[in-house]
């Protein structure tokens, strides 16, 4: 390295010299010149050094000794030995110290050692901190940290007088009050006054070393910050607006109702019963039931009523509202109907999920004239699912009394797949298609014989993989049916299901693709040596006579 990289400015170095008047000193890089490093020594003397006979001492006193942090003295003075000082500077290689007794120094750094924490880290505002001193009447005191000056940490005791102490006879008892007992959790006092002691109230603030207290009776009281201990939740934390709560009292006339949770004051929990009523109640006298109507019953799921009335008991109805502590339900038959949540049960699925729009769905209803029959789904209103059956007509209909039948028409049915109609009517029953597109809740089908028709999606079903994955143009095939049965050809073209072969004498013909056989054109693994067989194909005096194989040979 360069000398300005190893001994850069305000660095420490030590002379390692033959020079016995230098050898040993330590001094302060002050800069470099002619090859030579500039140092002032711990005297105050400035000496030129060459790098070759220095060599570095660790940290620069700003680094070892940041301002504010405390040091402690490390001299053969015994006046100074021992003491411990806050750092306030850094100057002509002297660390600057104001110590506790608010006296200043300057000792070179190499005679001093970090003592750890700053004041500001180890004693921060607000935070609590107990004396230990040889003076009786202060030890033991606890304060709240108010500041820091001239090297003491400025406390406010908990009968609310002030004192500053150094730092090094203080030590910390824990959390701040605002962090111990935040504002609005509650604390239990724990007191050696018996008309306050295990009383429990909410936390509204903290002053002068006390914390603020509304207790459950309404009063106000203020008690030191280490008479108290947290008592848990607060009331917003354990009943959240919305929520329902049951009372636990010994007031029968309560006891066991549940309301929902309005708010809270004055360290009560508020609640509006399922009659409609509205009480204040301490806390520790309630208990969670769950979740709120809102999370067990959202807007627009459906809901079963369990109630001892006869006449709304197992009814279903959709969920349209909340409102003091009852859920409002519209019913089936389109009535509303305002029920407490805890007579209620949800019955899942909401009918735009069960349902979505464009799904096909099959009543199931105790009415003959609609049941069985299918439909498309149209939307959903009023808590019934709109459906337009296969005859074109829509109805309205409950969920309970629908089932899924599977894909929507437009998914089962893809524009350009092919697909056979399974139909009562016998004109077109068993006829082949390709879909041609979906209006109206139907599937247009172009047949093969060119007619184009409209049919509802469950009387079709997809046709088996095209021919066109069996055969290709040029293959040799044979006819198996008809009036050119055992007429051997070659494929021309593949359209619409049927191949169009041209017979060896020049006929073209077009044939439905299960008519056609490719021809064999590895014979050898086909046909076992020995077998019986029939000629069906090929146009000479051998076609249907019976023969045994005695060889096989390419296709042949």
């Amino acid at each position: 390295k360069t000398a300005g990289q190893a001994f850069p400015v305000s660095s420490y170095a030590e002379i390692v010299s033959e020079n016995p008047e230098i050898n040993g000193q330590v001094g302060r890089v002050i800069g470099k010149s002619r090859g030579r490093v500039g140092l002032r020594l711990l005297d105050g003397s400035k000496v030129g050094i060459p790098s070759d006979q220095l060599h570095p001492t660790g940290k620069t006193a700003g680094q070892a000794f940041p301002v504010s942090s405390y040091a402690e003295i490390v001299s053969e003075n015994p006046e100074i030995n021992g003491q411990v000082g806050r750092v306030i500077g850094e100057s002509r290689g002297r660390v600057g110290l104001r110590l506790l007794d608010g006296s200043k120094v300057g000792i070179p750094a190499d005679q001093l050692r970090p003592t750890g924490k700053t004041a500001g880290q180890a004693f921060p505002i607000s935070s609590y901190a107990e004396i230990v001193s040889e003076n009786t009447e202060i030890n033991g005191k606890v304060g709240r940290v108010i500041g820091e000056s001239r090297g003491r940490i400025g406390l406010r005791l908990l009968d609310g007088s002030k004192i500053g102490i150094p730092a090094d006879q203080l030590r910390p008892t824990g959390k701040a009050a605002g962090q111990a007992f935040p504002v609005s959790s509650y604390a239990e006092i724990v007191s050696e006054n018996p008309e306050i002691n295990g009383q429990v109230g909410r936390v509204i603030g903290e002053s002068r070393g006390r914390v603020g207290l509304r207790l459950l009776d309404g009063s106000k009281v203020g008690i030191p910050a280490d008479q108290l201990r947290p008592a848990g939740k607060t009331a917003g934390q354990k009943f959240p607006l919305s929520s329902y709560a049951e009372i636990v009292s010994e007031n029968t006339e309560i006891n066991g109702q549940v309301g929902r949770v309005i708010g809270e004051s004055r360290g009560r929990v508020g609640l509006r019963l399922l009659d409609g009523s509205k009480v204040g109640i301490p806390p520790e006298q309630l208990r969670a039931t769950g979740k709120s109507a809102k999370q067990s019953f959202p807007m627009a799921s459906y809901a079963e009523i369990v109630s001892e009335n006869t006449e709304i008991n197992g009814k279903v109805g959709r969920v349209i509202g909340e409102s003091r502590g009852r859920v409002g339900l519209r019913l089936l038959d389109g009535s509303k109907i305002g029920i407490p949540a805890d007579q209620l049960r949800a019955t899942g699925k909401t009918p735009k999920q069960e349902f979505p729009a464009a799904s096909y769905v099959e009543v199931v209803s105790e009415n003959t004239d609609i049941n069985g029959k299918v439909g498309r789904v149209l939307g959903e209103s009023r808590g019934r699912v709109g459906v337009r059956l296969l005859d074109g007509s829509k109805i309205g209909v409950p969920a309970g009394q629908l089932r899924a039948t599977g894909k929507a028409a437009d998914q089962q049915f893809t524009v350009g797949a092919g697909v056979v109609v399974v139909s009562e009517n016998p004109d077109i029953n068993g006829q082949v298609g390709t879909v041609r597109g979906k209006s109206r809740g139907r599937i247009g089908v172009e047949l093969r014989t060119g007619q184009v028709i409209g049919v509802p999606g469950e009387q079709l079903k997809l046709e088996e993989p095209h021919a066109v994955a069996k055969f290709k143009v040029g293959d040799r095939v044979c006819i198996l049916e008809g009036e050119h049965n055992g007429k051997i050809g070659s494929v021309t073209g593949i359209t619409r299901g049927r191949i169009g072969v041209s017979l060896l004498d020049g006929t073209q013909i077009g044939v439905p693709e299960h008519q056609v056989r490719a021809e064999d054109k590895n014979a050898e693994q086909s046909f076992e040596i020995g077998a019986d067989v029939q000629v069906v194909c090929g146009e000479s005096e051998y076609n249907g006579m019976v023969g045994r194989v005695v060889s096989a040979m390419r296709n042949r």
